[in-house]
C-alpha cells in the first residue's frame, strides 16, 4: 500500500499522543534515516564505493565536502534558517573541508551549499522518502493497526522489526513483507510446527489462542498484549473479552481435559467448541 504524506496538524496530534519512548524513537529514526540518505546520495554522485562494514564516521570521510550533520523537528517555527525566515524542520549541514556549519530549511540547501539542482533535488527526495516513513507508521497508529499474523516465540526478528515492536509501533509495510518471508521460511524448517502455526493466523481474529507446546492451564496467549500470562485461571484470563457462554463451554473442555492424557488443545478446537 502506498501512503500519502500527512497534514502537518493530524501528524503533530497523533504525536502528542505518543509515548515518550515512541516519540524518542521515531525521532532518531528520522534523525539517523535522512543523514543515511544524504551520505548514500553523496557517495553515489561521487562514485564512492562503501561497504557493509563501513561505520557512519568512515562513510562520511569517505564522502567528504557537505554533508548532513543533524536533523530536528522543532515542534514550532522557533529556529531561523540562514536566510533569516523562521523553520521548523531544521537542517544541520556542515562542510568537512572547510568546517562550515549552516542552519538551514531544505528549501535554501541548494542555495548555500552551491551542489547543483539534480544533486539537491535527489537529497530532497531521499528526505521526503523518510518523512513518509514516519508518516505511514502514525497513520497507522491512527486507524488502529494490528500485526496480521501469529509471531511464534522462538523466530529470531531483525534488529529494526524487533525495536519497533519493542516500542510498541507499526512495522512498515515493507519489514511486514519482510517478516512474511521469515514465517514462511520458519514454517518450511519446521514441518511439524507449520499446521499449528497456519490455523493461528486463519484464527487471528479469535479472541484467544492456546499455546500447544504448553499445557492448557498452565499458559494463555491473549491477541490483546501478545504475552503468557502464568498462574491464573481462565475465567480471569478471559474476563471481559468474550461471551460468558464461551467461557463457560471452554471450561468445560479443559476439565474434561484434566481427565484424559490430551496435553493441548488449538484455536480452532476451541472455535469449534464455542461454536456448538
Amino acid at each position: 500500500m502506498r501512503f500519502s504524506k500527512l497534514n502537518e496538524l493530524i501528524r503533530d496530534e497523533v504525536i502528542s499522543r505518543l509515548l515518550p519512548e515512541q516519540k524518542d524513537f521515531i525521532d532518531n529514526q528520522m534523525r539517523r534515516g535522512k543523514r543515511t540518505q544524504w551520505l548514500n546520495i553523496m557517495a553515489e554522485i561521487k562514485g564512492i564505493s562503501l561497504i557493509d562494514s563501513d561505520d557512519y564516521d568512515t562513510i562520511v570521510s569517505k564522502v567528504g565536502g557537505w554533508v548532513l550533520s543533524n536533523y530536528e523537528d522543532r515542534g514550532v517555527r522557533d529556529q531561523k534558517c540562514e536566510c533569516g525566515r523562521p523553520i521548523r524542520h531544521v537542517y544541520h549541514v556542515t562542510n568537512l573541508d572547510t568546517r562550515d556549519e549552516l542552519i538551514l530549511d531544505s528549501k535554501c540547501i541548494q542555495d548555500y551549499t552551491n551542489l547543483d539542482a539534480a544533486t539537491v533535488g535527489r537529497i530532497k527526495r531521499g528526505m521526503e522518502s523518510i518523512d513518509l516513513e514516519r508518516d505511514e507508521i502514525l497513520r497507522k497508529i491512527e486507524d488502529g493497526w494490528r500485526l496480521p499474523f501469529f509471531v511464534p516465540d522462538d523466530l529470531e526478528l531483525p534488529a529494526d522489526i524487533r525495536e519497533h515492536l519493542s516500542v510498541g509501533l507499526p512495522l512498515l509495510d515493507r519489514q511486514v513483507a519482510r517478516l512474511n518471508v521469515l514465517l514462511q521460511n520458519y514454517a518450511r524448517q519446521r514441518p511439524s510446527r507449520a499446521s499449528d502455526d497456519k490455523s493461528r493466523t486463519e484464527d487471528y481474529q479469535f479472541t484467544t489462542f492456546f499455546d500447544e507446546a504448553t499445557s492448557v492451564s498452565d499458559e494463555i496467549l491473549t491477541k490483546s498484549n501478545r504475552e503468557r500470562v502464568p498462574g491464573r485461571s481462565v475465567s480471569e484470563q478471559m474476563e471481559n473479552q468474550i461471551p460468558h457462554s464461551w467461557i463457560n463451554a471452554i471450561e468445560r473442555c479443559l476439565k474434561s481435559l484434566t481427565q484424559t492424557s490430551q496435553q493441548s488443545i488449538s484455536a480452532l478446537e476451541v472455535a469449534n467448541i464455542v461454536a456448538k
